[in-house]
Protein backbone atom coordinates (compact mmCIF):
# COMPACT_ATOMS: atom_id res chain seq x y z
CA UNK A 1 0.00 0.00 0.00
CA UNK A 2 2.78 2.43 0.95
CA UNK A 3 4.57 1.76 -2.34
CA UNK A 4 1.39 2.48 -4.35
CA UNK A 5 0.83 5.74 -2.45
CA UNK A 6 4.37 6.88 -3.19
CA UNK A 7 3.93 6.06 -6.89
CA UNK A 8 0.61 7.95 -6.92
CA UNK A 9 2.20 11.00 -5.27
CA UNK A 10 5.08 10.96 -7.77
CA UNK A 11 2.62 10.68 -10.67
CA UNK A 12 0.60 13.64 -9.34
CA UNK A 13 3.75 15.70 -8.91
CA UNK A 14 4.85 14.92 -12.46
CA UNK A 15 1.49 16.11 -13.79
CA UNK A 16 1.39 19.21 -11.57
CA UNK A 17 5.01 20.33 -12.12
CA UNK A 18 4.35 22.18 -15.44
CA UNK A 19 1.38 23.94 -13.83
CA UNK A 20 3.51 25.08 -10.87
CA UNK A 21 6.25 26.28 -13.24
CA UNK A 22 3.69 28.30 -15.20
CA UNK A 23 2.29 29.89 -12.05
CA UNK A 24 5.81 30.76 -10.86
CA UNK A 25 6.66 32.35 -14.25
CA UNK A 26 3.45 34.42 -14.18
CA UNK A 27 4.20 35.59 -10.65
CA UNK A 28 7.75 36.58 -11.63
CA UNK A 29 6.47 38.53 -14.66
CA UNK A 30 3.78 40.21 -12.53
CA UNK A 31 6.38 41.40 -10.01
CA UNK A 32 8.66 42.65 -12.79
CA UNK A 33 5.77 44.46 -14.47
CA UNK A 34 4.76 46.11 -11.21
CA UNK A 35 8.29 47.33 -10.46
CA UNK A 36 9.57 48.55 -13.82
CA UNK A 37 9.03 51.35 -16.27
CA UNK A 38 9.77 51.23 -19.95
CA UNK A 39 13.10 52.43 -21.32
CA UNK A 40 14.35 54.47 -24.30
CA UNK A 41 18.06 53.93 -24.95
CA UNK A 42 19.76 56.39 -27.29
CA UNK A 43 23.02 56.28 -29.17
CA UNK A 44 24.85 59.63 -28.98
CA UNK A 45 26.67 60.46 -32.24
CA UNK A 46 24.32 61.06 -35.21
CA UNK A 47 21.34 60.33 -32.94
CA UNK A 48 21.35 62.91 -30.11
CA UNK A 49 24.22 64.91 -31.68
CA UNK A 50 24.94 65.68 -35.33
CA UNK A 51 28.26 66.76 -36.74
CA UNK A 52 31.82 65.60 -36.59
CA UNK A 53 31.94 62.05 -35.54
CA UNK A 54 33.21 60.89 -32.13
CA UNK A 55 35.07 64.06 -31.20
CA UNK A 56 34.35 67.21 -29.29
CA UNK A 57 32.06 69.12 -31.61
CA UNK A 58 28.60 68.84 -33.02
CA UNK A 59 25.14 70.34 -33.00
CA UNK A 60 21.83 69.39 -31.49
CA UNK A 61 19.51 67.70 -34.03
CA UNK A 62 16.25 69.57 -34.67
CA UNK A 63 13.97 67.10 -32.86
CA UNK A 64 16.36 65.49 -30.37
CA UNK A 65 15.02 67.21 -27.25
CA UNK A 66 11.41 66.72 -28.36
CA UNK A 67 12.15 63.04 -29.06
CA UNK A 68 13.59 62.53 -25.57
CA UNK A 69 10.60 64.35 -24.07
CA UNK A 70 8.27 62.05 -26.05
CA UNK A 71 9.82 59.10 -24.22
CA UNK A 72 9.47 60.85 -20.86
CA UNK A 73 5.84 61.82 -21.51
CA UNK A 74 5.09 58.16 -22.28
CA UNK A 75 6.57 57.09 -18.92
CA UNK A 76 9.85 55.77 -20.35
CA UNK A 77 13.16 56.09 -18.54
CA UNK A 78 16.11 57.47 -20.56
CA UNK A 79 19.55 55.90 -21.06
CA UNK A 80 22.58 56.22 -23.36
CA UNK A 81 24.67 53.54 -25.11
CA UNK A 82 27.41 55.20 -27.17
CA UNK A 83 30.78 54.22 -28.62
CA UNK A 84 32.02 57.81 -28.16
CA UNK A 85 35.11 57.76 -25.92
CA UNK A 86 35.17 61.47 -25.20
CA UNK A 87 33.31 60.95 -21.92
CA UNK A 88 33.48 64.55 -20.74
CA UNK A 89 32.21 65.97 -24.02
CA UNK A 90 29.29 63.50 -24.12
CA UNK A 91 28.24 64.38 -20.58
CA UNK A 92 28.75 68.14 -21.11
CA UNK A 93 26.70 68.08 -24.33
CA UNK A 94 23.88 66.06 -22.77
CA UNK A 95 23.92 68.20 -19.62
CA UNK A 96 23.66 71.43 -21.60
CA UNK A 97 20.84 70.31 -23.87
CA UNK A 98 18.58 67.70 -22.34
CA UNK A 99 16.01 67.46 -19.51
CA UNK A 100 16.83 66.39 -15.96
CA UNK A 101 15.30 62.93 -16.50
CA UNK A 102 18.47 62.27 -18.49
CA UNK A 103 21.00 64.69 -17.02
CA UNK A 104 20.41 63.47 -13.46
CA UNK A 105 21.84 60.10 -14.57
CA UNK A 106 24.98 61.31 -16.36
CA UNK A 107 27.33 59.69 -13.84
CA UNK A 108 25.41 56.44 -13.39
CA UNK A 109 25.32 53.13 -15.25
CA UNK A 110 22.37 54.54 -17.26
CA UNK A 111 24.90 56.41 -19.40
CA UNK A 112 27.31 54.05 -21.15
CA UNK A 113 30.07 55.53 -23.32
CA UNK A 114 33.25 54.24 -24.93
CA UNK A 115 31.96 50.79 -25.91
CA UNK A 116 31.75 50.04 -29.63
CA UNK A 117 30.65 46.50 -28.70
CA UNK A 118 27.24 47.70 -27.52
CA UNK A 119 25.95 44.41 -26.14
CA UNK A 120 27.85 45.12 -22.91
CA UNK A 121 26.55 48.72 -22.76
CA UNK A 122 22.95 47.65 -23.38
CA UNK A 123 23.27 44.90 -20.78
CA UNK A 124 24.63 47.39 -18.22
CA UNK A 125 21.76 49.79 -18.90
CA UNK A 126 19.19 47.00 -18.51
CA UNK A 127 20.88 45.92 -15.25
CA UNK A 128 20.85 49.51 -13.93
CA UNK A 129 17.10 49.67 -14.56
CA UNK A 130 16.42 46.13 -13.28
CA UNK A 131 15.18 45.02 -16.70
CA UNK A 132 17.55 42.18 -17.62
CA UNK A 133 14.70 39.66 -17.73
CA UNK A 134 12.35 41.99 -19.59
CA UNK A 135 14.40 43.64 -22.39
CA UNK A 136 11.39 43.82 -24.71
CA UNK A 137 10.20 46.75 -22.58
CA UNK A 138 13.13 48.84 -23.85
CA UNK A 139 13.92 50.26 -27.29
CA UNK A 140 17.32 51.24 -28.72
CA UNK A 141 17.65 54.21 -31.12
CA UNK A 142 20.82 54.22 -33.26
CA UNK A 143 21.95 55.56 -36.63
CA UNK A 144 23.80 52.40 -37.70
CA UNK A 145 22.09 49.24 -38.91
CA UNK A 146 25.24 47.38 -37.90
CA UNK A 147 24.40 48.13 -34.25
CA UNK A 148 21.05 46.33 -34.49
CA UNK A 149 22.84 43.02 -33.84
CA UNK A 150 23.77 44.24 -30.35
CA UNK A 151 20.15 45.07 -29.54
CA UNK A 152 19.12 41.68 -30.95
CA UNK A 153 21.73 39.97 -28.74
CA UNK A 154 19.96 41.18 -25.60
CA UNK A 155 16.38 41.16 -26.93
CA UNK A 156 15.84 44.93 -27.22
CA UNK A 157 13.77 46.25 -30.15
CA UNK A 158 15.81 48.49 -32.48
CA UNK A 159 14.73 51.72 -34.20
CA UNK A 160 16.97 53.05 -36.98
CA UNK A 161 17.66 56.81 -36.96
CA UNK A 162 18.62 58.91 -40.00
CA UNK A 163 22.27 59.93 -39.28
CA UNK A 164 21.89 63.13 -41.31
CA UNK A 165 18.87 64.26 -39.26
CA UNK A 166 19.27 62.67 -35.85
CA UNK A 167 16.51 61.14 -33.79
CA UNK A 168 12.99 62.33 -34.54
CA UNK A 169 9.71 62.25 -32.65
CA UNK A 170 8.47 59.82 -35.32
CA UNK A 171 11.40 57.49 -34.50
CA UNK A 172 10.37 57.55 -30.85
CA UNK A 173 6.69 56.92 -31.59
CA UNK A 174 7.66 53.98 -33.83
CA UNK A 175 9.97 52.65 -31.09
CA UNK A 176 7.24 52.96 -28.45
CA UNK A 177 4.91 50.98 -30.76
CA UNK A 178 7.53 48.21 -30.92
CA UNK A 179 7.61 48.11 -27.12
CA UNK A 180 3.81 47.99 -26.97
CA UNK A 181 3.90 44.90 -29.20
CA UNK A 182 6.85 43.14 -27.53
CA UNK A 183 6.76 44.02 -23.84
CA UNK A 184 5.13 41.37 -21.66
CA UNK A 185 4.08 44.15 -19.31
CA UNK A 186 2.62 46.51 -21.90
CA UNK A 187 3.49 50.19 -21.91
CA UNK A 188 3.23 51.83 -18.47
Amino acid sequence: MMKRSAVLVLALLAVAQPWFAGVAAQATTAVQCEQRRNLCIFDFDHTLKKGCCYHCCGVLPAEAVAAVRECIENNFEIAIASANRNYNFVRDFLGANFPSELTSKLYTEAVQTGQSYKTSSLTAVLRYHGMQSNPGCAVFFDDLWSNKKYADDVGIPFEKVDPDYGVSVTNVKDGIDKVRKGCACGVG
